[in-house]
Protein backbone atom coordinates (compact mmCIF):
# COMPACT_ATOMS: atom_id res chain seq x y z
CA UNK A 1 0.00 0.00 0.00
CA UNK A 2 0.92 3.31 -1.12
CA UNK A 3 0.28 6.63 1.13
CA UNK A 4 -1.28 9.15 0.48
CA UNK A 5 -1.83 12.83 1.68
CA UNK A 6 -3.95 14.95 1.94
CA UNK A 7 -3.68 19.10 2.38
CA UNK A 8 -7.44 19.45 2.73
CA UNK A 9 -8.91 17.35 5.40
CA UNK A 10 -12.62 17.72 5.19
CA UNK A 11 -15.13 15.50 3.13
CA UNK A 12 -16.11 16.88 -0.34
CA UNK A 13 -19.90 15.41 -0.04
CA UNK A 14 -21.18 16.51 3.43
CA UNK A 15 -17.66 19.06 4.33
CA UNK A 16 -16.88 17.98 7.59
CA UNK A 17 -13.91 17.02 8.90
CA UNK A 18 -12.30 13.57 8.35
CA UNK A 19 -10.72 11.92 11.16
CA UNK A 20 -7.92 9.28 11.12
CA UNK A 21 -8.71 6.16 10.55
CA UNK A 22 -12.07 6.77 9.11
CA UNK A 23 -12.60 4.94 5.60
CA UNK A 24 -12.85 7.20 2.65
CA UNK A 25 -13.80 7.19 -0.86
CA UNK A 26 -11.36 8.68 -3.48
CA UNK A 27 -11.23 9.60 -7.49
CA UNK A 28 -7.51 9.84 -8.57
CA UNK A 29 -5.63 9.44 -11.64
CA UNK A 30 -1.78 7.91 -11.22
CA UNK A 31 -0.43 4.89 -12.62
CA UNK A 32 0.28 1.50 -11.66
CA UNK A 33 3.97 1.39 -10.29
CA UNK A 34 4.15 -2.53 -9.39
CA UNK A 35 2.06 -5.30 -10.49
CA UNK A 36 2.89 -8.33 -8.15
CA UNK A 37 0.50 -9.48 -6.09
CA UNK A 38 -0.92 -6.57 -4.96
CA UNK A 39 -0.94 -3.50 -7.34
CA UNK A 40 1.17 -0.82 -5.96
CA UNK A 41 -0.16 2.88 -7.21
CA UNK A 42 1.00 5.99 -7.75
CA UNK A 43 -1.07 8.98 -7.71
CA UNK A 44 -0.52 12.01 -9.34
CA UNK A 45 -3.30 14.11 -8.40
CA UNK A 46 -6.58 13.06 -6.27
CA UNK A 47 -9.21 14.71 -7.06
CA UNK A 48 -12.42 14.31 -4.84
CA UNK A 49 -12.44 12.26 -1.38
CA UNK A 50 -15.46 11.91 0.89
CA UNK A 51 -16.20 9.94 4.05
CA UNK A 52 -17.08 6.13 2.70
CA UNK A 53 -20.26 6.31 4.32
CA UNK A 54 -20.74 9.58 2.55
CA UNK A 55 -20.79 8.17 -1.33
CA UNK A 56 -23.85 7.87 -3.05
CA UNK A 57 -22.27 6.78 -6.28
CA UNK A 58 -21.92 11.05 -7.32
CA UNK A 59 -19.27 13.25 -7.88
CA UNK A 60 -20.04 16.94 -7.29
CA UNK A 61 -17.36 18.43 -9.50
CA UNK A 62 -17.61 19.67 -13.22
CA UNK A 63 -15.11 17.29 -14.90
CA UNK A 64 -16.67 13.97 -13.65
Amino acid sequence: MIDAHLCVKTCDKCGKIMGKKQEVFMVSDGEIKDSNELLGLKYSQIYYVCHKDCWDGNVDMEWA
